[in-house]
């Protein structure tokens, strides 16, 4: 009983601190498609991108994301992206 009421207090943590999807206002982005993982049933698509967004996390108030330097390691059968982040807090376009 104590396992259930704990899982269910974590899942409930989970989806309490999860907030709304900010708002893309701007992407510059090129996307490219690697493979996430893979097991003798299964083979799971990823996609990465590099490029420039511009996204608003409330109103006045907007994040520049870039992310650069975009490649891929091997990570068993599959691949792993890694890139450069920045992110930058800006004021918002009108």
């Amino acid at each position: 009983m104590k396992t259930i009421l704990a899982v269910i207090m974590m899942a409930t943590t989970t989806i309490a601190i999860a907030g709304p999807e900010p708002t893309v206002l701007m992407s510059e982005v090129k996307t490219v498609g690697y493979l996430a993982s893979a097991s003798p049933n299964a083979l799971v698509p990823g996609e990465a991108w590099e490029g420039v967004k511009l996204v608003r996390l409330e109103p006045g108030k907007c994040e520049k994301i870039v992310h650069s330097n975009l490649h891929f390691v091997p990570a068993g059968d599959a691949e792993k992206p890694l890139f450069d982040e920045a992110r930058t807090i800006v004021t918002c376009p009108t």
